[in-house]
């Protein structure tokens, strides 16, 4: 959803088999599709609206909604098949992007994408990804998974809380009640 209520931003199959991305009005009219980006899959809004990143099957692309511009954004070591999520940062002038082992941050000024965080070891898979609003921190849930003998995994859903450099990484404690 945009951030007024009124659009939709949605992947669907359009010509070949092939997936591209559209939005359309809330109540279903006005469905266009947005050109250029091949294979789009995943959606999110700019919090301004103005802005719509797509995951892609070969790169992060980049919608501008009043100039119809999509700018594609090549991404170090960038595979569909390993990226979770989108989430934009302060001022909408960065885009993170989730991956199985980490974190990337994208600077939308001069399409420069960077390591924020990596994790080395396969048994951490990040998933889902957040930035808190008029704060410079980014929540990250990851399932960390660990093998107790030959026939039984353990797996923990996590919530870490980071700085947007990367910085202070610091794991939240959930309790019952």
């Amino acid at each position: 959803w945009s951030p007024d209520g009124k659009r939709i931003a949605y992947a669907a199959k359009v010509v070949d088999e092939t997936w591209f991305p559209k939005t359309m009005n809330a109540d279903g009219s006005n469905a266009e599709i947005l050109e250029g980006a091949l294979g789009a899959w995943r959606s999110e809004w700019s919090r301004d609206g103005r802005k719509i990143a797509f995951l892609g099957n070969d790169a992060v692309y980049l919608f501008d909604l009043q100039s119809k511009e999509n700018t594609r954004i090549p991404v170090v070591n960038y595979n569909p098949f390993i990226v979770s999520n989108l989430a934009w940062g302060e001022n909408d002038e960065f885009l993170f992007i989730s991956y199985q082992r980490g974190i990337d941050k994208v600077n939308l000024k001069n399409i420069q994408s960077e390591l924020l965080y990596r994790s080395c070891d396969r048994r951490r898979t990040y998933r889902e990804i957040a930035t808190i609003p008029n704060q410079p921190q980014l929540l990250a849930s990851r399932l960390d998974q660990r093998r107790v003998n030959n026939t039984t995994l353990e797996v923990a859903l996590q919530f870490w809380l980071m700085h947007t450099d990367g910085s202070h990484e610091e794991l939240i404690e959930l309790t019952e009640e």
